[in-house]
């Protein structure tokens, strides 16, 4: 126990940790003492057996002896997400051994199924509407001092299959704040994956001024440093692209670095992708349509992998539905949509990539506007087409400000106007889904897509 005199070294460890007598209740840690038996020794006079015993994990059969499996460690109950205690961790004071040791796999307990703090959390992250994913257990319990309720820990650093349907279950909003050294980047970046192919929106929280979230919080000021790294979180299609910039610039490692940017970017729907084809070209010296191409290109070598079917009644049949914009050609609406951006700074303030981009049918329109909501100034657009020799990007712009004269609308109709765009998009996405899914052709991606978007259908939520 935490409480007796075997305690002192566990107790005065917290205390530097700056973890408080209440936090300790709260989180309900305890003490293992480095006794090779007393645990067991104490569980049997309890009246359990010594099979019960060891198959709880809390003690394991040695060559002559039961000995205690935790020892010298301190204690983390592990709780499943309908609080039910499941397993334990420790984390070593003195001594060899592994840092942190965890309760072994059993029927009760599987690491890859479960999250640290999720029984806590729940309630927290459907209320807030997204999650905070840290590796241990310490990060985890700081993030709940720190007002952070809504953070749960992976019990290590491959986020596995079932855990990320359990954060599915409870949000479609990720963000992964692992440890800031590259094992740690490596850790997110198979994460952030495995979640966005089950739905989930993620985004990698970068941290400085310290190696992990725990650090970070206790440092001065560091409540606001971690907001500040909350609220610039970057998206999974930037932060890969990131991480593999500096390989790519590297002759020799530059077609591995490219190939593995691209097989994750295949990987996922083209909605997920569209807002940052722009920013990724850039960084990766190509044309945003070159960097499409080579996508799709992977996209369906991918999709040999398999297809699903789904059921008749998880379809959605498209109707006509009215447009008071109708009597513009669809092409027309984007042209109008983009030039309003072009001519007002503020109105680009406005919107962010993901609310429009993926939406936008054109190509050149969609690298455009993509453009645009990335920072780039008309001006900069300008230099960069006159270099090209790309006189169609002109021509849109002037079609779009000829219409918004001719139709006499103002700026105050581009949010309408922008609704309008996604709303017959995803209807139209929707439709060519319903197609492949109802011939067995769809891919998991494609698959998770049509979930997505029949949501967004039933909900009639066109908004951000």
């Amino acid at each position: 126990s935490l409480d007796n005199a075997s305690g002192e070294a566990a107790r005065a460890y917290l205390t530097r940790r700056s973890i408080t007598k209440e936090d300790m209740k709260r989180f309900e840690l305890g003490w293992a003492p480095p006794s090779w038996d007393s645990l067991f020794r104490h569980l049997t006079d309890m009246g359990f057996t010594e099979e019960q015993i060891i198959e709880s994990g809390l003690a394991a059969q040695g060559t002559k002896n039961v000995y205690d499996r935790f020892r010298g460690r301190v204690m983390f109950p592990i709780y499943s997400a309908t609080d039910r205690i499941i397993g334990f961790g420790g984390r070593i004071l003195d001594g060899d051994g592994a840092k942190y040791l965890n309760s072994p796999e059993s029927t009760l307990f599987n690491k890859r199924n479960n999250l640290y703090l999720m029984n806590k959390a729940k309630m927290q992250i459907r209320e807030k509407g997204h999650v905070i994913l840290v590796e241990g257990y310490m990060d985890a319990i700081r993030c709940h001092l720190s007002g952070y309720t809504n953070t749960v820990a992976s019990l290590g650093t491959s986020l596995t299959d079932a855990q990320a349907i359990l954060i599915k279950r409870m949000t479609g909003l990720c963000y992964i704040c692992y440890d800031s050294d590259s094992a740690g980047q490596e850790a997110a970046l198979r994460g952030m994956y495995t979640l966005q192919k089950q739905g989930v929106s993620v985004k990698i929280v970068r941290l400085t001024g310290g190696k992990d979230p725990d650090e970070v919080l206790l440092q001065n000021g560091g409540l606001q440093m971690f907001g500040s790294a909350i609220g610039s979180a970057v998206p999974l299609p930037i932060y890969h692209a990131m991480i593999r910039k500096a390989d790519m610039e590297i002759p020799e490692k530059s077609i591995a670095a490219r190939n593995d940017l691209l097989e994750g970017l295949a990987s996922l729907s083209a909605f997920d992708i569209a807002p940052y084809i722009e920013k990724i070209s850039q960084q990766m010296g190509v044309y945003p349509h070159e960097l499409k191409r080579e996508i799709e290109t992977r996209r369906i070598s991918q999709s040999d992998a398999g297809s699903k079917r789904m059921p008749e009644d998880d379809f959605i049949e498209i109707g006509a539905i009215p447009d008071k914009d109708s009597r513009l050609e669809p092409d027309d609406l984007e042209c109008m949509f983009c030039s309003m951006l072009w001519g007002s700074e503020e109105l680009r303030s406005r919107f962010s990539p993901e609310y429009v981009v993926p939406f936008v049918k054109d190509e050149t329109l969609q690298n455009m506007v993509s453009a645009l909501l990335s920072g780039e100034t008309p001006r900069q657009l300008e230099d960069r087409w006159r270099q090209l020799g790309d006189r169609r990007s002109f021509e849109l712009i002037a079609r779009g400000n000829g219409i918004i004269a001719r139709e006499g609308i103002d700026a105050d109709k581009a949010e309408s106007i922008a609704d309008t765009i996604r709303r017959r998009c995803v209807e139209e996405r929707v439709g060519s889904l319903n197609i492949k899914l109802k011939k067995g052709t769809a891919t998991e991606t494609e698959v998770q897509e049509h979930l997505k978007l029949t949501r967004i259908l039933k909900g009639g939520k066109f908004g951000a």
